[in-house]
């Protein structure tokens, strides 16, 4: 009788434990996304909202069934084994059913028969009105939506968000995303680095090919050094120059006067700085004003973006 009541108390523990390792369905989608997805007639996120919609109680009717196996156990080693041991036998089974729920076997026991027969239960619970008010829980509500506590997680989020973004958007996003935090000190072209023009220099055509061939498209115009900018020479805005007899100064083909930004201002500053005062080159100074380096509106592109401007024009590869 008393091996029958063993054997018992061990299939009704592990029954327990088994219910008690349940996991109701829990869609990854966001409630924006459920909803988006649901108004296109999405099969699979109508069924997802569904059970959404019902996981509250299925909860409870989980934890509320192990609850009453728990007390019928109880009950039986109380009464079979008498006070004493059945007291001890008791606790044990308190103490021990928490973990056997987490043992993969017995998570695996209930589970597919759950999944296979959820929406019937469901079907139960919203039939019955009084049922369902048992069973709801509003402190088992489902979450918050997921929030994103930091630049950095977002980041984290956009480069691993799969084949929802092609690489070129994701690029994008996360150069938008990371522009603000740099400075200006990251991105401009160092003093001994820039390549510009005299004031007094006539821009021939050998001048004109020797700009060309460094790649950058302006140049500020100084008298001395850099500290003494007092233009810009954009080389898109001069027209063919006749090298036999006219050919103009660097200082009256210049857009004259020069806009100067702190090193340690940020990128948006300094795109703000240049979209307000109409420059797209700035001379970068230190907190003492002394010139460092030059910073344009092509580099501010390209940091933005992740590329130049003229490379949309080219078959994107991703």
């Amino acid at each position: 009788m008393t091996l029958m009541i063993g054997i018992v108390l061990i299939l009704m523990t592990l029954l327990a434990a088994a219910v008690a390792s349940v996991k109701v369905p829990h869609t990854r989608l966001s409630k924006y996304e459920l909803k988006r997805l649901v108004g296109q007639g999405n099969e699979h996120a109508i069924t997802e909202q569904y059970i959404e919609t019902y996981r509250s109680e299925l909860y409870s009717f989980l934890r509320l069934t192990t609850l009453l196996l728990l007390f019928v156990t109880l009950i039986i080693a109380l009464t079979g084994l008498g006070i004493a041991i059945g007291t001890i036998v008791a606790i044990v089974i308190i103490v021990i059913y928490a973990p056997l729920a987490r043992l993969p076997i017995i998570s695996r026991l209930l589970q597919p028969f759950f999944d296979s027969h959820i929406d019937s239960l469901i079907a139960v619970i919203a039939r019955f009105s009084l049922l369902r008010a048992l069973l709801n829980a509003p402190q088992l509500s489902l979450p918050l939506e997921p929030k994103v506590h930091s630049r950095e997680e977002l980041a984290h989020t956009i480069e691993h968000s799969g084949a929802v973004l092609v690489p070129r958007e994701r690029d994008l996003l996360l150069h938008a995303l990371r522009f603000d935090s740099r400075t200006v000190e990251e991105l401009m072209v160092p003093a001994q680095q820039v390549v510009s023009v005299n004031k007094k220099e006539l821009l021939g055509p050998l001048v004109l090919d020797d700009l060309h061939k460094t790649g950058h498209d302006m140049f500020p115009v100084i008298n001395k050094d850099l500290e003494s900018a007092i233009g810009v020479l954009y080389l898109g805005d001069l027209l063919t120059v006749d090298a036999g007899r006219h050919s103009s100064t660097a200082e009256k083909a210049m857009t004259p006067g020069i806009e100067r930004i702190k090193i340690t201002a940020s990128l948006r500053q300094a795109l703000l700085t240049m979209m307000n005062r109409h420059h797209s080159l700035l001379i970068v100074v230190d907190s003492n004003d002394q010139s460092l380096g030059i910073i344009t509106m092509t580099d501010l592109i390209e940091a933005l973006f992740g590329r130049r401007i003229d490379e949309d024009s080219t078959p994107d590869s991703a």
